[in-house]
């Protein structure tokens, strides 16, 4: 799970795009993604992995791919934690590839 997350000021448009780009890199190493939102301002890009790696293994390659996107692309994104390296940009947050993280969606039923 890839969350992404905007700085104050960045519209919705500029985290959708950055959705796709994460789904395209995603499925060019053979990963089917989808989004998720939560009511928040970002989008999870979540890719569903068969159970063979260890929590530390997904997180350390969720890691290097965050870092991967904001070298190759650091106008637009960045994986450092501190808010104020996030200026102007989209904080791609690895960190709830780890056991016990999670996030929850809102689930509404027509009435």
């Amino acid at each position: 799970m890839f969350d992404l997350d905007p700085d104050v000021g960045l519209d919705f448009e500029a985290v959708r795009a950055a959705a796709f780009q994460f789904r395209d890199i995603l499925k060019s190493i053979g990963l089917a993604t989808f989004p998720m939102v939560t009511g928040g301002k970002g989008v999870h890009v979540i890719a569903p992995l068969t159970p063979r790696a260890e929590w530390p293994e997904v997180k350390d390659f969720a890691h290097r791919l965050a870092q991967a996107v904001a070298q190759s692309d650091p106008e637009n994104f960045t994986a450092a934690l501190p808010k104020v390296q996030r200026k102007g940009r989209i904080f791609v947050d690895y960190l709830r590839n780890q056991r016990g993280a999670t996030a929850v969606m809102r689930c509404s039923r027509p009435r």
